[in-house]
C-alpha cells in the first residue's frame, strides 16, 4: 500500500511537471568576495540567465562591483520547470517533485600563470539553480566552465582536471591555466519567489562567488 502510494505520488508530481517556461523579471543582488570574504570591489562581472543566449560575450548585463563588493540589476529570464528527487521525510524513499530552475552565467576574469607568464583569462561558468515549492533551493556549484571558440562564443568547455593536464592530453594554453583550479567557488544562490502581489509575483536572485587566491608564478 504504501509503495502504491508513493507511486501515485510521484505520478502525480511529474504531471505536475510538465515542461513550460515562463518570463520573468529578476531582481538580481550579486556579491563577489575573495577566498577570505573580503568584498572584492571594482570588478567586472557579466550576468545572463536561462532565456538569453548566454554563450554570447554580448549577452545578459555587464556590472562592476561597488565598495561592498555588490552590485544590482534587473534582468528577464527564463524560469522553467524541471524534475528533482526529493527525500520522502526520514523514509530510504525518493519522489518525483517539480521545480522552478534557473541557469546562470557569470563571465568572469581569473589571472593564471602559464608559460612561465601571468596571463589574464575571461571564462563563463555556469550554475544551475532549484526551487522547491515550500521554497528551499538545491544547486551551488560550478556546473561547466566554458573558454571562447573560434567565433568568440563561449562554446570551448574547459576541465578543471590536473590527471588530465599532467598526461599531457590537452596542449590549449587556457586548459592548462586552469588545471585543477576553478578559480572562484560559489557562496550564495538564494532563488525566491514573494507571491504577495497574486497577479504579479516578484522573484529575486542573491547570488555570491568567492574568488580563490591564484597560483604563484615560478620563476626560475
Amino acid at each position: 500500500m504504501k509503495c502504491w502510494l508513493l507511486l501515485q505520488i510521484g505520478m502525480l508530481a511529474c504531471l505536475a511537471c510538465a515542461v513550460h517556461a515562463e518570463t520573468i523579471t529578476l531582481a538580481v543582488t550579486l556579491k563577489l568576495t575573495d577566498s577570505e570574504y573580503k568584498p572584492l570591489p571594482g570588478q567586472s562581472v557579466r550576468l545572463a540567465f536561462s532565456g538569453q543566449d548566454w554563450h554570447n560575450p554580448d549577452a545578459g548585463q555587464r556590472v562592476v562591483t561597488d565598495a561592498k563588493g555588490e552590485a544590482h540589476l534587473n534582468a528577464v529570464v527564463a524560469i522553467d520547470r524541471q524534475t528533482k528527487s526529493q527525500n520522502v521525510g526520514m523514509t530510504p524513499f525518493s519522489v518525483p517533485v517539480g521545480t522552478d530552475h534557473l541557469l546562470i552565467a557569470a563571465e568572469m576574469e581569473r589571472i593564471l600563470p602559464v608559460d612561465g607568464h601571468e596571463r589574464a583569462f575571461h571564462w563563463l561558468y555556469t550554475e544551475n539553480v532549484f526551487r522547491y515549492a515550500g521554497g528551499d533551493t538545491s544547486g551551488g556549484y560550478i556546473d561547466a566552465i566554458f573558454a571562447k571558440d573560434a567565433q568568440g562564443r563561449f562554446t570551448k568547455l574547459l576541465e578543471p582536471n590536473l590527471n588530465i593536464v599532467h598526461s599531457g592530453q590537452r596542449t590549449d594554453p587556457e586548459q592548462r591555466a586552469i588545471g585543477g583550479d576553478e578559480g572562484y567557488v560559489p557562496t550564495d544562490f538564494g532563488l525566491e519567489r514573494d507571491d504577495t502581489d497574486k497577479a504579479h509575483p516578484r522573484w529575486t536572485l542573491s547570488l555570491g562567488f568567492k574568488r580563490m587566491p591564484r597560483p604563484v608564478l615560478q620563476r626560475h
